[in-house]
C-alpha cells in the first residue's frame, strides 16, 4: 500500500493522501519518511501520527509538542497517557502528575497511572498526595497502622 499511496501523490496530491501514507509508513516503522509526508497534510490527526513518530525516535520535546497540538482539538486517553510519558522522560514530574491526574478524571478506573502517581508526588514532596495514592492502590495504610498500634501499643 506504501508504493501504491507514493504513486498516487505523484498524480493526484491531496491532504487525505500525504496523511495515509504517513500513518502507512509510521505503521511500517519508517518514522523519519513519516514525518515528511505528515507534515504536508492540514488533517488534524496528524499531530497525533508525528508525536507518535516522535516518541519513537526518543525526541520527547518535539512528541510532546504535537500530543499537546492533537489534544487541543480532541480529548484522547491514550494520547494523554504519551504526553504524561514524554513529561516523565524529560524530567518534567509536575507536568506527568497533571496528566496522570487528568487521566483519572477521564477515566477513574485506570488503575495502572496511580503508582506512577504515588511515585511524582513523592519526588515532588507532596507526600500527602503520595500517601493518598498508595492507601487508593493498596487500601492498607490504615489497616497497617491499626494493626501496628494493636499489637505494639
Amino acid at each position: 500500500s506504501i508504493n501504491f499511496l507514493k504513486e498516487y501523490i505523484e498524480v493526484e496530491p491531496s491532504s487525505e493522501a500525504y496523511f495515509e501514507l504517513g500513518k502507512a509508513l509510521f505503521l511500517n516503522g519508517d518514522y523519519d519518511e513519516s514525518i515528511r509526508y505528515l507534515k504536508r497534510t492540514d488533517d488534524f490527526k496528524k499531530d497525533a501520527y508525528l508525536g507518535l513518530d516522535y516518541y519513537r525516535k526518543r525526541d520527547f520535546e518535539s512528541a510532546a509538542e504535537h500530543f499537546r497540538a492533537f489534544l487541543k482539538q480532541k480529548q484522547n486517553e491514550t494520547i494523554l497517557t504519551y504526553l504524561m510519558l514524554c513529561h516523565e522522560e524529560n524530567g518534567e514530574i509536575e507536568n506527568a502528575a497533571i496528566c496522570g491526574e487528568r487521566l483519572l478524571e477521564i477515566n477513574p478506573e485506570k488503575d495502572s497511572i496511580k503508582p506512577r502517581l504515588i511515585d511524582h508526588y513523592f519526588t515532588l514532596k507532596q507526600y500527602q498526595k503520595s500517601l493518598d495514592y498508595i492507601n487508593n492502590v493498596f487500601g492498607i495504610i490504615d489497616t497497617a497502622i491499626n494493626f501496628f498500634y494493636y499489637i505494639f501499643i
